[in-house]
């Protein structure tokens, strides 16, 4: 009995002296490392890390978007480390909030949040137009198909270079991204997909050529007139066009160079000289110089380049600068001649007629100076011919018709009846200056076009017979000169030539000189000469035997300058 009570009084001591689990000197830890994450279109996982050991459970508190709390929302019991929230229907961002508690006591809150999504709607993006909008941009903008994405990935690759993964990301719900400062000419190839956390949609792609914004066109624009007497500096400018002509936003360095130049003359008083160059920055696609004329008189020619981004050197070249000098003293006239007009049709021929005009120092005029022709009748004063009319308006340093431009020279046209070739007119040639015009008048006659001999022999056969009493005999034959449209051609002079006899004077010009005729001097016989030659007995060989000696005279005839020629063939005859 005694081992019993002693027993019993042990055990006792024990359990007074055991630790109490509630003992107010040990608080609740809160737990930590709470961590969501979506496992689905329903659920949430939440998972933490438990730091008591004698909590007897956990509460959960949940917040949707911008609701109230809901708390007590899930009450858990000890040691539990994660719970999955579940039968979600609602896409917005979820906030919980978590503690441990004992029979009276809390811990303090640990709060996360996460977005939750509805992931099967990441469609990929559609319908990517890319657009150039400057010089260094592109944009790109596509329809966007997703209502949960995280953000659009884009990626880039330029020409056959490789991809640019993640070259940009981008937040959720954009439709649209400008690539900028883009300085390499190529071929710019995007792709574009949305995503959320690793998930990406499928990429929509397209591509785009980032050429026609480059430098293509060098075209200066030179205004005002260098006088080297006055020493007055002009402005040049250039602009920088590509290839659809219009102006390059993109700055460039652009040098300036004379090929030729008068002595003294620079740019920006700091280019003396053939030779020697000076850059400029561009800007805004333009370049702007300052011309200075120097001490002489004379044409220049300006060189002006720059290398595009493509790495090619562009250039041109500003020619017929003139550095006038004094106004003008002389015009000359002159005209495409012979064989250079352009078929109008209806017998009508076009020509280039040029004034060539110079200043008292022998020095091209003004170039842009505007020039003024006219027409007069040589035969009927202040009357205009019926049958050519000219270009009235033109300027100096014009094109011809080859395209060319000449330094002191205006260029215009004459039109004319072919009939009416070697017919004089009057040409009055006007130069505009401040104090009026300087003017000369010109004779000229228009030139024949691509003539054409026609011969017909008219007269008897050269024969010697028995009966014949002269030494010599003479024959006749018709010579038509026409141009290529078939106008007979009037006052032409015809030379002639021939290997036996001689030719007869007709009397046809004032020469008399019988190896020249003019043509259409005799009545009604329009671009037409008769023409008669003389042969003599010994030309030919005498008859051997009963066969008549025979020989052939040929007879050439030419127009001089129009390296147009015939030839008639005449046989001569001496029987026995």
């Amino acid at each position: 009995m005694r081992r019993i009570i002693f027993i019993s009084f042990i055990i006792l001591l024990f359990i007074s002296c055991a630790e109490n689990p509630n003992d107010p000197d040990e608080p609740l830890e809160a737990p930590s490392d709470l961590i969501l994450t979506q496992l689905n279109i329903q659920s949430i996982l939440l998972d933490w890390q438990d730091n008591s050991d004698d909590e007897n459970g956990f509460r959960i508190d949940r917040k949707i978007g911008n609701n109230e709390w809901e708390e007590n929302y899930r009450n858990l019991p000890a040691n539990t480390v994660s719970i999955i929230d579940s039968q979600l229907t609602i896409f917005d961002t979820y906030f919980y909030r978590l503690c441990a508690y004992d029979a009276d006591d809390f811990t303090d809150q640990i709060v996360e949040t996460i977005d939750f999504r509805d992931i099967d709607s990441l469609n990929a993006p559609s319908n990517l137009v890319l657009t150039q909008v400057s010089p260094e941009s592109i944009s790109l903008s596509w329809q966007d198909n997703s209502s949960q994405e995280e953000g659009f990935r884009i990626e880039r690759k330029i020409g056959d270079n490789d991809w640019e993964e993640n070259y940009h990301i981008l937040p959720p719900n954009i439709h649209y991204f400008y690539d900028e400062n883009l300085d390499i000419i190529d071929n710019y190839t995007y792709r574009v997909s949305a995503f959320i956390g690793e998930t990406y949609s499928e990429y929509i792609e397209d591509d785009i050529d980032f050429f026609f914004r480059d430098l293509y066109v060098i075209q200066p624009i030179f205004t005002g007139q260098l006088h080297f007497a006055y020493n007055e500096p002009i402005s040049f400018v250039v602009e920088l066009l590509d290839s659809n002509g219009e102006i390059v936003d993109r700055d460039y360095e652009v040098w300036f160079k004379y090929l030729v130049c008068p002595d003294g003359m620079n740019i920006n008083n700091q280019v003396f000289g053939v030779g020697d160059s000076l850059s400029v920055l561009s800007n805004d696609g333009l370049v702007a110089v300052t011309l200075n004329a120097g001490s002489q008189a004379g044409t220049a020619a300006i060189e002006i380049s720059a290398v595009n981004v493509q790495n090619n050197w562009i250039n041109t070249i500003r020619s017929n600068i003139i550095v006038h000098s004094g106004i003008p003293e002389n015009i000359e006239l002159s005209h495409r001649g012979i064989n250079s007009g352009q078929n109008m049709g209806a017998g009508v021929w076009q020509i280039e007629v040029a004034a060539i005009i110079n200043d008292e120092y022998g020095n091209p005029y003004d170039y842009g100076t505007a020039v003024w022709f006219s027409l007069e009748d040589a035969q009927n004063s202040g009357i205009d011919p019926d049958w050519a009319v000219i270009g009235a308006a033109a300027y100096i340093g014009n094109e011809n018709a080859n395209g060319d431009s000449t330094a002191g020279v205006a260029y215009t046209y004459l039109n004319y009846e072919g009939s009416h070739t070697n017919d004089s007119l009057l040409v009055h040639c006007e130069v505009a200056l401040s104090t009026g015009y300087f003017e000369e008048t010109f004779s000229m006659n228009v030139p024949l076009q691509f003539g054409v001999i026609d011969i017909v022999a008219t007269g008897d056969p050269i024969v010697w017979t028995p009966n014949t009493v002269e030494d010599s005999l003479t024959t006749n034959f018709t010579v038509l000169i026409t141009d290529e449209q078939n106008n007979s051609i009037n006052n032409q002079q015809i030379y002639f030539s021939g290997t036996h006899g001689h030719p007869v004077d007709m009397g046809t010009d004032e020469d008399n000189n019988a190896f020249t005729e003019l043509t259409g001097v005799a009545p009604n016989s329009f671009g037409q000469v008769a023409k008669e030659w003389t042969f003599y007995i010994y030309e030919c060989p005498p008859p051997a035997g009963n066969i008549p000696g025979t020989t052939t005279a040929t007879i050439t005839m030419f127009i001089p300058g129009a390296d147009v020629q015939e030839d008639i063939h005449i046989t001569l005859y001496r029987y026995p």
